[in-house]
């Protein structure tokens, strides 16, 4: 195995990571006994339910804001607030197929695509040992895809395609990267903090060319929310449901551990499962040297940090935004843990080696 980013570490940090990491295990599993919700379905969301009705609607010739409305309604659902209204540009797209089965079959190939470009990153940068495990890691990971239906969960199509967008920057394709990750953007706003990562990294690395792209698609997001917001207002009434809860929840550590088992097989699994899975995921891709490593746990760690605070009990469902990036990190975690071992331990076995000698 090659040599990480944490092989450089002081003995004192790396005491301190390996005692974090182990604090985090113990946190963790302690919080996934205390959780007694039943697994999530998501065949049974109640918000798969109305994504569901409105892509119908439209696809019958319906106003998708009249349809949204609609089904708004129906679902009590709090329409005061515009975040509970999502951007037409995924249902619209989908309604627009003659069933919802091309749509099911784009967003499949997306989760294949990234998930081929995912192995071949490994391959190349741990080795085809390393790259042929991460085959059955993804194949346990990105399951979620192939339930039906699943799709209409706007986050599952946008957490694929930060995948194909972060393994394509990985592997050189820049455009491809950019391309997948604008797309992402516009098909669910919450993918805004992996543009903004990418923007810094293009500033960071002197693409003043990228930059500027990255800030074109900026301009024309807030431009086309804008508008969205302005629709809402026109659909809006005074009388509407309000949200009091709001989102910003402090849900901590729960929630996290929550959102990150939105992961194919680790959906319906104990929690205690992604309890043990997280912390070393965590390890592996700060261990991850070299540029697609970095923007990788960069974006696993934002999320990881938005979703501390912000993210209702119900919206666990964010999770499959990092959850497909965030299981690459199991694959370097063997050789992170290496590492930190020797930097916290075998420079004193040495010194004890020499004072024997």
């Amino acid at each position: 195995m090659p040599s990480t980013r944490l092989a450089g570490l002081s003995r004192n940090w790396a005491i301190a990571v390996l005692a974090i990491t182990v604090l985090a295990l113990l946190c963790l599993g302690a919080i996934s006994l205390t959780q007694h919700d039943a697994p999530f379905d998501p065949t049974k969301t109640g918000d798969l339910h109305m994504y569901a009705n409105v892509v119908d609607g439209v696809r019958r010739g319906g106003d998708f804001y009249d349809t949204l409305r609609a089904q708004l309604v129906a679902g009590h659902y709090g329409m005061k607030s515009v975040f509970n209204w999502r951007t037409p540009l995924f249902m619209s797209l989908t309604a627009l197929m003659p069933s919802n089965l091309g749509m099911y079959a784009l967003v499949l190939l997306t989760a294949l695509v990234g998930g081929g470009l995912a192995v071949w990153l490994t391959c190349r940068e741990l080795g085809l040992i390393a790259g042929s495990s991460l085959v059955a890691v993804e194949i346990l990971g990105l399951g979620t895809a192939l339930v039906p239906g699943t799709f209409l969960i706007s986050e599952l199509p946008t957490g694929f395609l930060i995948l194909l967008s972060a393994t394509a920057y990985g592997l050189g394709a820049r455009r491809t990267g950019f391309a997948a990750g604008a797309l992402a953007l516009f098909v669910r706003e919450l993918a805004a903090p992996y543009v903004v990562i990418c923007a810094f990294l293009a500033w960071r690395a002197g693409r003043r060319r990228e930059l500027a792209l990255w800030g074109v698609v900026l301009a024309a997001y807030v431009a086309y929310y804008l508008w969205h917001v302005h629709m809402v207002g026109l659909h809006q009434r005074p009388d509407d449901l309000g949200d009091n809860a709001g989102w910003v929840q402090f849900g901590g550590a729960a929630f996290v551990l929550k959102a990150a088992a939105f992961n194919g097989y680790f959906t319906v699994a104990p929690l205690w499962e992604t309890a043990i899975l997280l912390p070393l995921a965590c390890i592996g891709l700060m261990a991850w040297p070299g540029p697609a490593g970095e923007r990788i746990a960069l974006t696993v760690f934002a999320y990881l940090a938005l979703f501390a605070v912000v993210g209702k009990d119900v919206n666990s469902y964010w999770g499959a935004l990092f959850a497909p990036l965030m299981i690459l990190g199991l694959v370097w975690s063997p050789a992170g843990l290496r590492d930190l071992w020797r930097a916290a331990f075998r420079r004193r076995e040495d010194t004890l080696a020499v004072a024997a000698g």
